[in-house]
């Protein structure tokens, strides 16, 4: 996820978030770790890992080879590669790639191969004191100014069915967020977006939580010239809702879509 600077304009990178990011390096890292570990051991030593499958039905599975397979790629060696498993041969660089896509991308690319270079940005102003905050969250984009917190969720209609109605998705989303909270109660609140790019609703709450009143902003906007939709609450005390709604609904209109690497 791109580092959007405070103030002014921010960019946001469809991706995914920074917490899920530090995890797969973790994960892709032990698996190349065990795996070198283990090519070390196979070229100096007796050690092999037996196929059970194999011992068992006498059979190949269709991870047999495998091993052998990526020697003969350290080797350069490329029709030994091809000739221990085809399948692992061609499937192996598609999944590196796709987790790569995936990973400074949307992960939309398992679905759609064509958008591998695409890159989606999402830019909005802020006002200079707002912050990101690298929060452990599964949100795209958190940001805060201590007032109020802003979190941002990315999706694109080809995610859902065909006869979905995304905004009635959206809503009963931002419903089930607020089951944590006590006291809840849906507000009446008249917006005042002027976008003519994209449309945009919002939903009002009030609740309560660990003794302190708050209010849940959620602004679900879908532009009209793209597949991308997004799901943006804000969350702070009633005082500074009601005198901020302007600039909070102003924060909405000032999304734009960018478009980079096709």
């Amino acid at each position: 996820m791109s580092r959007p600077k405070p103030g002014a304009e921010s960019t946001m990178r469809r991706g995914f978030p920074d917490a899920v990011q530090k995890k797969i390096l973790i994960i892709y890292g032990a698996i190349f770790g065990v795996g070198v570990l283990y090519a070390f051991l196979i070229l100096h030593t007796p050690f092999r890992i037996p196929c059970l499958f194999r011992e068992v039905t006498g059979l190949q599975c269709p991870g047999c080879g495998t091993s052998r397979m990526a020697l003969a790629l350290m080797r350069f060696d490329i029709p030994a590669a091809f000739a221990y498993n085809p399948v692992a041969f061609f499937s192996f660089p598609t999944w590196f790639l796709i987790s790569i896509a995936g990973f400074f991308g949307h992960p939309k690319i398992l679905r759609d191969p064509k958008i591998l270079l695409r890159i989606l940005y999402i830019k909005f102003s802020t006002p200079d004191d707002w912050q990101e905050d690298n929060k452990d969250t599964e949100l795209d984009w958190y940001c805060e100014n201590g007032s109020v917190g802003m979190g941002i969720f990315g999706y694109y209609r080809s995610d859902f069915a065909d006869s979905a109605n995304v905004t009635d998705i959206m809503s009963q989303q931002s419903k089930d967020n607020m089951e944590r909270y006590q006291n809840v109660q849906k507000l009446e609140h008249t917006p005042e977006f002027t976008s003519t790019d994209k449309n945009i609703t919002a939903e009002l709450y009030s609740a309560e939580y660990e003794g302190a009143k708050i209010y849940q902003y959620f602004c679900y906007v879908e532009f009209k010239e793209n597949d991308e939709f997004f799901w943006v609450t804000f969350s702070s005390q009633p005082s500074y809702m009601k005198k901020n709604f302007k600039m909070l609904e102003k924060i909405i209109d000032s999304f734009e879509i960018e478009k980079g690497g096709e």
